[in-house]
């Protein structure tokens, strides 16, 4: 009984602690005289004076701030945690921040202890777990533990999106023009597995679960078991919108559904994505309103 009643006190303690961070004043940055600091959302009072030249809000109990160019974090009493060294730094999630130093990043944990050391040439933010990283112009992935858990063998690669895949590319590489181009483009999933192969000459990042490709210079779409839903037919290919989305053949617009169907034979000059049911054409030099069955509407 002894026991059960420690567990429920213990209980009641944790639950009046969160109740009072709850009701703890919000700090929020504003600005003075062109320096930063905090003060009270609710009352407007000063807490931190201003003496920061930038300041963001907090999270996880500090605040990303700069002085002198350099960046550092404080606390909601305003004393330095992490000093400023930085050249750049991202605000705290998961108790880890990606910093920046010359030209190398690394990743900090909230003693300012350096968990992954400035060996990169960048790190992204952490999605499913993972944050994209390379050096080198090769990419890989890192865990919340900092580990290279994915090694840095694409060249070219994206975070991981909700749907817990990545989009990456081997062969490819970046043009004068800073455009990446050439290679292989498919999809691994969080344990770096290959689950869409590498065969596509250029793929996008899914949205809704859709991802255009181009393959021998047509485009088609795939959903995220990789299945293609419209086949690699069209020259030209639009996103969705109310369900539809524009497709060229052999110069001429139509519309597709999302399950690759034909639901506007391409037909026109140029087309207009649809809105609220309804889309303009161009057809012999002129702009018309159709529905989304193609029918031409008075």
């Amino acid at each position: 009984m002894k026991k059960f009643s420690g567990i429920v006190l213990l209980l009641f303690a944790a639950f009046y602690l969160v109740k009072a961070q709850d009701k703890a004043p919000k700090l929020i940055p504003f600005n003075q005289n062109s320096l930063y600091g905090y003060k009270e959302a609710l009352t407007g009072e000063i807490v931190i004076p201003c003496i920061f030249d930038a300041a963001e809000d907090f999270h996880e109990g500090l605040a990303l701030v700069k002085k002198k160019l350099k960046y550092g974090f404080i606390d909601k009493s305003g004393s330095v945690v992490i000093k400023f060294k930085y050249d750049k730094a991202d605000h705290f999630e998961n108790g880890m921040s990606v910093v920046k130093l010359g030209n190398k990043s690394g990743i900090i944990n909230k003693d300012g202890k350096l968990i992954v050391p400035l060996s990169y040439e960048g790190i992204g933010r952490f999605n499913r777990g993972h944050a994209l990283a390379w050096k080198n112009n090769q990419y890989g992935f890192l865990d919340l533990s900092g580990n290279l858990i994915i090694p840095l063998i694409y060249d070219m690669a994206y975070g991981f999106g909700p749907e817990g895949l990545a989009l990456v590319n081997k062969g490819g590489k970046m043009n004068e023009n800073k455009n990446f181009t050439g290679g292989k483009s498919g999809f691994i999933d969080v344990a770096g597995k290959e689950v869409i192969p590498l065969k596509y000459d250029w793929t996008e990042p899914f949205v809704n679960g859709l991802a255009r490709f181009v393959l021998n210079g047509k485009i088609g779409c795939i959903d995220i078991a990789g299945k293609e839903l419209v086949p690699a037919l069209y020259e030209d290919m639009g996103t969705f919108n109310d369900g539809l989305a524009i497709v060229v053949l052999n110069g001429k617009f139509g519309y597709i559904d999302t399950s690759g169907n034909v639901v506007v034979v391409p037909r026109f000059d140029d087309a207009k994505a649809f809105h609220r049911g309804t889309s303009d054409v161009l057809l012999n030099g002129k702009w018309l309103k159709i529905d989304s069955k193609g029918t031409i509407l008075e």
